[in-house]
């Protein structure tokens, strides 16, 4: 802006028509951007590899003479103005007024209504209205006008990538930001927000309802639930199925809250929750309310503002929030985060909350989560209580679905103590206001993302130490050691195996990667469903195409898990023995 100015300062005195000429160069440059927005669109994804300086030369590609072209403009206008009137004063004070209004209206009218292209489009034909009316304006306007009504005429690029053979269901652009509803080819739904972070879809409601009852079911009797974020309204809804508890939900975005009629399949019962169109951290700070369990959804680190729920100021904020026995979730997305992130994050969580634990979501290898669980004062996990929540009447066929059968489903997610956490974790910054660490490890993150899913879970697991001591009442310990370490490390063997698998495999080549792996988890654990149940799926497959191989799978599933008898029955029912 600057170099415009200074450059229009050595020309502009020798243009007969220097300010009709401005005005009409400065619509045509902003009309430009938007021409050049519509080949740029791919190359901005491949040069955001760079770094700030691929952002930079997109940045400087798209608006430097947009910019340039402003800067002339503003300066021959206060040269006007004063050669008017001997002062600018009254001049800067209009421009000044004109700049506060400007974001206001971009934001709240013109990118809503129009879309982005649209809207910087509108923008740049407007300078043509700051002509005076001549027949030589006329000339000098005919030229952008026509361009500009071109453009608004033009389909607008979408700043949304569709998979191949895909579509685009819904867009919402917004001051918070870009928000769209995508079909992929196989017709899973799902939410993307600014064109790179996925928030969830109808291919992960399961998951998205373990989510919310994980942390409902660590708490001895929840009334009251406040979830922090919302995505595809899954994990709210989830918390919802439970009876008797008052959710509520906080979203940023009005764009996502706007799209998640997409995401209703009409299946569950329950109505969505209220849902306040809020700043989390601000949000958590004015409430004056106390809730039993508080869920923080996952975040990415580097989506703007992010990195700022994960700080040691919003997790006491949050512990304020709590009521005397409440407990707190924050989420984490392993596949979306780096370790250096990872660490400052368990970092800050343990000072707040130095009773901290963590827990698995489920075992998927794709799209790993880990929960940081804290609470205002430490507890313990009876099991006799969540056998009897397991098989509550009301409550058993809201859990059973989801895979919580026994209290051993849920014991088994368990991973790490505040101890094996705070040695993961190891000394180094935390992330806080004033040393905003995730917000500077943004980069990586991103960089995270075409990095296996898997790759940081394995660390995890690799580097922390399942120990069940502080996780129950020593009185039930004798009866469940033994029980949750063979679990965790079936868990863990299982885990290993699902990443260890190459390729897409199908068929009988899935089952023939898969099933070592899956009879070594339960080797370790007759009781680990997740590798169990799937091993029975394979046998009941290959009854209709290879029923030799069919009975070889049943004797080694057998004889791995000699404890249970499904594999023992089948082979009965169906070879005699």
């Amino acid at each position: 802006t600057a170099a415009g100015g200074l450059i229009w300062q050595r020309l502009g005195p020798r243009m007969r028509s220097g300010k009709t000429a401005l005005l009409a160069g400065t619509a045509f440059a902003g009309l430009g951007t938007a021409l050049l927005a519509l080949s740029l669109i791919d190359l901005a994804d491949r040069v955001a590899d760079q770094g700030i300086p691929g952002e930079l030369g997109i940045a400087l590609l798209l608006f430097l003479l947009p910019a340039m072209a402003m800067g002339a403009l503003f300066g021959q206008l206060m040269q006007e103005v004063r050669d008017i009137s001997g002062s600018v004063g009254w001049a800067v004070g209009i421009n000044s007024l004109g700049a506060a209004i400007a974001p206001l209206l971009a934001a709240q009218l013109l990118i809503p209504t129009l879309g982005t292209w649209r809207a910087l489009v509108l923008a740049a034909t407007g300078y043509l209205l700051l002509l005076q009316p001549s027949r030589a304006a006329l000339r000098w306007a005919a030229g952008p006008a026509l361009l500009g009504a071109l453009l608004l005429a033009w389909p607008a690029p979408s700043p949304v990538k569709v998979p191949h053979g895909g579509k685009l269901l819904a867009l919402r652009e917004g001051p918070m930001a870009t928000a769209s509803v995508v079909d992929d080819a196989s017709g899973a739904r799902y939410l993307e927000v600014n064109g790179h972070f996925r928030m969830g879809g109808t291919s992960s409601v399961r998951s998205d309802y373990r989510q919310a009852m994980l942390p409902l079911l660590l708490h001895p009797a929840p009334r009251t639930a406040l979830f922090l974020g919302v995505g595809t309204g899954a994990t709210v809804l989830g918390g919802a199925q439970l009876p008797g508890l008052d959710v509520r939900a906080v979203e940023l975005s009005s764009e996502v809250v706007a799209l998640l009629p997409w995401f209703d399949d009409g299946a569950t019962k329950q109505p969505m929750p209220p849902i306040t169109v809020a700043d989390a951290r601000r949000f958590i700070v004015a409430d004056g309310g106390r809730y039993d369990v508080i869920v923080a959804d996952l975040f990415h680190p580097a989506l703007d503002g992010s990195g700022a729920l994960y700080t040691t100021e919003h997790f006491d904020a949050v512990k304020q929030r709590l009521a005397a026995d409440g407990v707190f979730c924050q989420w984490l997305p392993l596949y979306q985060l780096d370790a250096p992130s990872l660490r400052a994050i368990i970092r800050s969580f343990l000072a707040i909350f130095p009773d901290g634990s963590a827990w698995l979501n489920h075992y998927s290898v794709r799209t790993p989560m880990l929960a940081l669980i804290g609470s205002r004062v430490p507890q313990t996990l009876d099991p006799g209580r969540l056998d009897a929540k397991f098989s509550d009447p009301q409550l058993r066929p809201v859990l059973q679905p989801l895979g919580f059968d026994r209290p051993i489903d849920l014991l088994g997610q368990y991973i790490a103590d505040a101890g094996a956490l705070a040695r993961f974790a190891g000394p180094g910054p935390r992330n806080t206001d004033d040393f905003p660490f995730v917000t500077f490890d943004a980069r990586s993150n991103v960089r995270a993302l075409s990095a296996p899913p898997w790759q940081l879970l394995l660390t995890v697991i690799g580097q922390t130490t399942t120990d069940p001591a502080g996780l129950m009442p020593q009185a039930y310990r004798p009866a469940w050691d033994q029980r949750l370490n063979a679990y965790g490390q079936a868990r863990n063997r299982f885990l290993q195996a699902g990443a260890a698998l190459t390729g897409d495999p199908r068929g009988a080549a899935l089952i023939a990667a898969a099933a070592p792996g899956l009879l070594d988890s339960v080797r370790l654990s007759a009781e680990f469903e997740p590798a169990y149940a799937p091993l029975m799926s394979m046998a009941r497959a290959l009854l209709a195409s290879d029923r030799r191989g069919a009975e070889r799978l049943l004797r080694a599933i057998d004889a791995a898990a000699p404890s249970r008898r499904e594999a023992r029955d089948l082979l009965t029912q169906e070879f005699g023995g």
